[in-house]
């Protein structure tokens, strides 16, 4: 923990919490937003750590980036590649969907 690790869960740790305790501690221990703190200079295609950062930064503090998310949305309108996006709630068949999709598309290239 001396290293940043914010808890290592010890056997003494399972006795008094269970098992389902320590997942529920971990799961409330990481639920937190993130994506306050955005760096347009550092945002690039390759740059996936700032993507992942803008993208939170998008769902949980929108008003506050808001010149940013717009300066990045002027951009990509002007783009001429089309963009798709695919969510929904987990185990709802995205990526499985998204293979056939693919499988179909560049097959017939």
């Amino acid at each position: 923990m001396d290293y940043g690790i914010t808890r290592i869960y010890s056997p003494d740790d399972g006795r008094a919490m269970g098992f389902q305790g320590m997942i529920n501690d971990l799961v409330e221990q990481s639920d937190y937003p993130t994506g306050k703190t955005v760096d347009s200079r550092q945002l690039t295609v390759d740059n996936h750590l700032t993507i992942a950062q803008y993208i939170s930064g998008a769902e949980n503090y929108y008003e506050l980036h808001r010149s940013l998310f717009e300066a990045v949305n002027k951009k990509a309108a002007l783009s001429k590649v089309p963009v798709l996006g695919i969510t929904g709630t987990g185990g709802a068949g995205k990526s499985s969907m998204v293979d056939e999709f693919v499988e179909k598309v560049f097959n017939r290239l």
